[in-house]
């Protein structure tokens, strides 16, 4: 992948390849040669020349031609470079350090360890190792015959971070212990479409990794959003091929695990074995794991969870779906299975295929509040005992668990078993499924079919009934859910579970109404399509209320929605309050959201395949709140935010930025939003961040807004997560509005357009097709700096700027 990648590289020619530096190697000799043709080392000491190279620019690119190049010590690069590789290989135990670095970029090496076959891990360090740094991408390298880790992204102390980190398109081969590993508190990274292959073969290690996550710490902050897509990991005889002690909002998703002894696992660890506090939302999807049954090295589960053992800190909001597990848990006990779920608190297991696995399909110990769902386990193998579909083991506490609609062969002697023996219970509600093979004997069993349970608390009885017509109303704690003929949906004090019996159980077309009272919700409700939810003096909190994901036609009109703290938070992650990804035709309309720490509406995407269209956000309050009232993520079209108001945004300033409206920033590899429309809002009091800000869409249209008393009204600009600019933006329309000042608060031009611009402020794409007219301005840009004025335009080519009326600006 490395050699590949670097000739595709080459085929540019030196301007459009840019680089500042070349570096070649003949005979022994290596020399470091500017653009210009000047020489700045001539010498045998390749360390030396690569550290010239290094320090002799402040931005650029260094290339390296093709050849072998010794690295005996580390050499520390620093920010706004990128490094290129020409057929080049780097050997070295530690060959590139990243401290406290932004913007860095490696592309195109063969990296590998100086000696003929890799010995046994000597160090916790990379080939290359991070510390401390956001805004890198490691791709397109090969990494092999390393004994410690391929990369290795690290913090020194509690006050360190790594952030926004790509690893993709590498190739990790014929290893001695972890491809890539992930220490604590970093966040946003991204290891994607890698090939990690023959880990530890010669098992000289103990344990080794494709991809891992280190343990936690009581002093340190997890880990989050973590994204591990689209790799490919093969043959690991001896431990796991993703590994994950402890981290929240991790993402597994689509990869390929083959002959691995613990494929997929994630655990909470900590280094001092204390959990003061719960890890949350694991995300395990569409993987393909093959283990193989004959092989001599025994092998684990296929898929893994686990929290503090007992439930000292459970792993809450688990997804494990639509993945194939096979052939795995060839080992001498049948507690292990294809899936295993331990000390875990909310989640759902669905549309998983099991088949050739030893002893269990899933094995369920201390995991409550689950639902399994449509899942298929067959061909069970035999290791010891009885064969099962289901074995779930209270040891803890009393468990309860959902299953609907789950198929098992006749390779399952039971289709669910409950250990007895703890004096504990598994309580299992069943819905479209056979129970005859289900063990109740023992008395660690109870089963309830869904339609008996209708006059309990909690109550469900949504198995086949549906109804264009839903209400939900709250007296006291008790939580009532009617269809419009006046049968129980649910009765029950889960506010959670009642409005996803709601939404379940409403007709295509229909609509569910929330009658007077507040509702709180612990996790989020997955909306589907063609519903409406109206709210009727209702008040919905949490952290995030409701998600539409793959969903069209859905309307939210009329509710409350806040968080559960009395006053918000710091920013904690990328939720919102309403969050929508790839979705079209939603409206989110005369609501109010308030008090919230993230954001209020969120328009996100997991890939680049994802698209949010038709979209329309109206006459909704955003009210005193932290960070973003509407965030745009990249590849929105017809999206129209109109007639809404946004005030008091982020005044306790809990976050160094904050916006009203607000388009994120876009990427090489994703494409733009189009067809914005913001229109017609008011947005008031922003003291420390933005009104308006896009950081990339064409076909943006920001029309007869009122902003009032905020730090930056407008700031439109070109800027990318990856800081490439294949093209530029275009069509950008500023027209009709109104902008009113503080002149007695530091605040910086009225509305700033700025062209394609990397993170070290150098230009390289004009923005194009600009408009700004019929705006006006008064008693803006009293920052200290000249050249902001009311209207600062850069790298824009050829803007049309009319009929604007300035007022008290700055001079002009």
């Amino acid at each position: 992948m490395g050699a590949t990648a670097s000739a595709a590289v080459l085929t540019d020619s030196p301007a459009e390849l840019n680089e500042s530096i070349s570096i070649s190697k003949d005979a022994g000799t290596i020399s470091v040669q500017m653009t210009d043709g000047k020489v700045i080392y001539t010498g045998t000491n390749d360390v030396e020349a690569v550290k010239a190279a290094v320090n002799a620019i402040d931005e650029g690119v260094i290339l390296f031609n093709p050849g072998t190049y010794s690295i005996s010590s580390p050499v520390e690069l620093k920010s706004n470079i990128e490094l290129v590789g020409d057929n080049a290989v780097l050997q070295g135990y530690i060959v590139f350090t990243i401290t406290g670095k932004t913007d860095v970029t490696i592309r195109g090496f063969e990296f590998t360890n100086p000696t003929a076959s890799y010995t046994a891990v000597a160090a916790t360090k990379g080939l290359i190792d991070i510390t401390n740094s956001e805004n890198l991408v490691i791709e397109d390298n090969t990494f092999r015959n390393f004994r410690d880790y391929g990369i290795n992204i690290a913090v020194g102390s509690t006050s360190h971070s790594n952030e926004n980190i790509s690893i993709r398109n590498n190739e990790f081969l014929d290893y001695g212990y972890a491809g890539v590993m992930i220490w604590k508190q970093s966040n946003y990274i991204y290891v994607e479409d890698n090939t990690f292959k023959n880990i530890n073969v010669k098992k000289v290690n103990a344990n080794a990794y494709g991809i891992a996550l280190a343990k936690g710490s009581n002093s340190y902050k997890h880990s989050e959003y973590i994204y591990i897509r689209n790799n490919h990991i093969e043959n690991n005889p001896v431990w796991e091929g993703i590994d994950s002690h402890g981290a929240n909002n991790v993402y597994i998703q689509n990869n390929t695990v083959i002959n691995c002894k613990v494929p997929i696992a994630a655990s909470y660890q900590t280094s001092e074995g204390t959990y003061p506090l719960p890890l949350h939302t694991i995300v395990i999807t569409g993987n393909y794991v093959k283990g193989n049954m004959n092989s001599p090295d025994k092998q684990h589960s296929g898929i893994h969870v686990l929290g503090a053992r007992n439930n000292a800190g459970p792993h809450m909001n688990v997804t494990i779906s639509d993945n194939i597990i096979e052939d795995v848990n060839s080992w001498l006990v049948s507690d292990d299975g294809g899936i295993v779920l331990r000390d875990v608190d909310g989640g759902t297991i669905n549309n998983n295929t099991i088949t050739g696995v030893g002893g269990t399909g899933i094995n369920l110990n201390n995991a409550n509040n689950l639902v399994l769902e449509d899942n298929k386990v067959t061909n069970i193998k035999r290791i010891s005992g009885s064969t099962l579909g289901v074995e779930m083991i209270p040891v803890a506490k009393d468990f309860s668990v959902t299953m609907k609609n789950n198929e098992f062969d006749a390779s399952v002697d039971y289709d669910a078993f409950s250990t007895p023996g703890y004096g504990h219970t598994y309580a299992v509600s069943v819905e479209g499924q056979d129970t005859s093979k289900f063990a109740t004997s023992n008395g660690a069993l109870k089963v309830t079919t869904l339609n008996e349970a209708q006059n309990t608390a909690p109550a469900v009885n949504n198995a086949g009934v549906t109804d264009s017509s839903i209400s939900i109303s709250k007296k006291g704690t008790t939580t009532t859910v009617l269809t419009g003929s006046g049968e129980t949906v649910y009765i029950g004090n889960a506010d959670t579970d009642a409005l996803k019996a709601a939404v379940d159980a409403v007709e295509s077309n229909g609509t569910i109404t929330f009658e007077n009272g507040t509702y709180s919700v612990s996790s989020p409700i997955a909306l589907k399509s063609d519903i409406s939810l109206i709210g009727n003096d209702a008040i919905v909190t949490g952290y995030t209320i409701f998600t539409i994901t793959d969903q069209n036609n859905v309307t939210i009109e009329g509710l409350e929605f806040s968080n559960p703290d009395e006053e918000y938070l710091d920013r904690a992650g990328n939720n919102g309050l309403i969050y929508i990804q790839n979705s079209s035709n939603a409206f989110i309309r005369e609501n109010t959201l308030r008090n919230f720490r993230d954001f209020g509406i969120y328009l996100g995407t997991s890939s680049a395949s994802d698209s949010n269209q038709n979209i329309t956000i109206e006459d909704n309050r955003f009210l005193d709140y932290g960070y973003a009232g509407v965030m745009i993520g990249k590849g929105a079209s017809n999206v129209t935010v109109e007639d809404n108001t946004l005030r008091n945004i982020n005044v306790n300033g809990t976050n160094s930025n904050a916006y009203g409206i607000a388009v994120m920033k876009g990427s090489s590899t994703y494409p733009y939003s189009d067809q914005v429309y913001i229109r017609n809002n008011t947005i008031e009091n922003n003291p420390a961040g933005e009104a308006i800000d896009s950081h990339g869409a064409n076909y943006l249209y920001v029309e007869n807004n009122t902003i009032r008393d905020t730090r930056t009204p407008m700031f439109l600009a070109h800027i990318n997560d990856d800081d490439r600019y294949p093209v530029p933006l275009h069509h950008l329309t500023v027209t009709g509005n109104t902008i009113e000042g503080n002149f007695d608060a530091e605040q910086p031009a009225g509305i700033h357009i700025l062209g394609g611009a990397k993170a070290s402020d150098s230009v390289t794409k004009p923005y194009m097709n600009v408009t700004v007219s019929g705006n006006t301005l008064a008693d803006t840009a009293d920052w200290n700096n000249g050249e902001e004025k009311a209207i600062l335009l850069e790298n824009v080519d050829a803007p049309v700027i009319e009929n604007n009326v300035f007022s008290g600006a700055d001079g002009k």
